[in-house]
C-alpha cells in the first residue's frame, strides 16, 4: 500500500527534525533560558491563518534536550509567494520580526521570523497550478548553529 500524502510530509519533517536534533546533539549548552512546549503551543495557537488555508492535521510537538517545536501543515488554494504576503503583512503586529528568507528555483520557499527567543518558519511543501501545501511552526532552539535559533533580542518578548 502506498503511503498518503500526509504520511510523507510527516515523514519529511521528521527526518529532518531528527538530523538536525543529531547535528546540533553535539553543540555546547548556551545556557539559554529553555521554552517548553506548553509555552510554544500557546503561541502557535494564537498565529493567525492565512486566509484561504486549511489545516492538515494536528498540529505536530518535538520537545528534545536542544530544540522544541509546534508545526503544522496547511494547503491553500493561492501560491506560496501570496501566503507569505499575508503572514508578511500580519505577523510583525503580533511583535514577529522578520529575519531571513531562503530560495530554491529562484523562488523564495521559506521565511523566518523572531519573537525575543521563539523563531517562527513558514516554508513551501509542495506547489502546483491548483494550490500550495505549507508548514508553519514556532521553534526554540538552543545551539546558534541551527536554524531556529533567535538571540533573545531579536524582538520583543
Amino acid at each position: 500500500m502506498k503511503p498518503s500524502f500526509a504520511s510523507r510530509i510527516f515523514l519529511v519533517v521528521w527526518v529532518l527534525v531528527m538530523g538536525w536534533l543529531a547535528w546540533s546533539a553535539f553543540a555546547p549548552s548556551s545556557g539559554r533560558t529553555r521554552i517548553d512546549a506548553g509555552q510554544l503551543r500557546t503561541q502557535f495557537e494564537q498565529l493567525p491563518e492565512a486566509p484561504g488555508s486549511r489545516p492538515l492535521g494536528q498540529p505536530r510537538v518535538v520537545e528534545k534536550s536542544a530544540l522544541t517545536s509546534v508545526s503544522r501543515n496547511y494547503v491553500s488554494s493561492d501560491s506560496f509567494e501570496s501566503v507569505l504576503s499575508q503572514y508578511q503583512s500580519t505577523l510583525p503586529a503580533a511583535g514577529w520580526v522578520y529575519q531571513s528568507s531562503r530560495a530554491a528555483g529562484g523562488a523564495t520557499s521559506s521565511i523566518k521570523f523572531c519573537r525575543a527567543s521563539v523563531s517562527l518558519t513558514i516554508g513551501v511543501i509542495e506547489q502546483d497550478r491548483s494550490g500550495t501545501t505549507y508548514a508553519v511552526g514556532v521553534h526554540w532552539g538552543e545551539s546558534p548553529r541551527g536554524g531556529f535559533y533567535c538571540e533573545p533580542s531579536d524582538g520583543p518578548a
